[in-house]
């Protein structure tokens, strides 16, 4: 979501502080529903002993890092979400 308003949205110049906040609130809220998430199945993970999903948790992790790093690299934030996007 974050991604479209960033992109759609830029372009017209009456929206151009407001683009980017609704861009950053976007963002935060996804990561903080993708923590959450990622915990629940880690706990879940955890809680099935004897039965694992090993690809669906690699894909996971690899998203929740890949996720990360955009949050916290802005240099990295036009390649991560371009492998992020399409696994998620």
């Amino acid at each position: 979501m974050g991604a479209i308003v960033a992109r759609y949205l830029k372009t017209f110049k009456s929206a151009d502080p407001a683009w980017f906040y609704l861009h950053v609130a976007c963002q935060l809220i996804g990561y903080a529903v993708g923590v959450s998430g990622w915990a629940t199945g880690i706990h879940l993970g955890n809680l099935s002993k004897g039965i694992t999903y090993s690809l669906h948790r690699n894909i996971g992790i690899a998203v929740f890092a890949l996720g990360t790093v955009q949050v916290y690299k802005n240099s990295k934030h036009f390649c991560a979400p371009q492998f992020t996007m399409p696994v998620a």
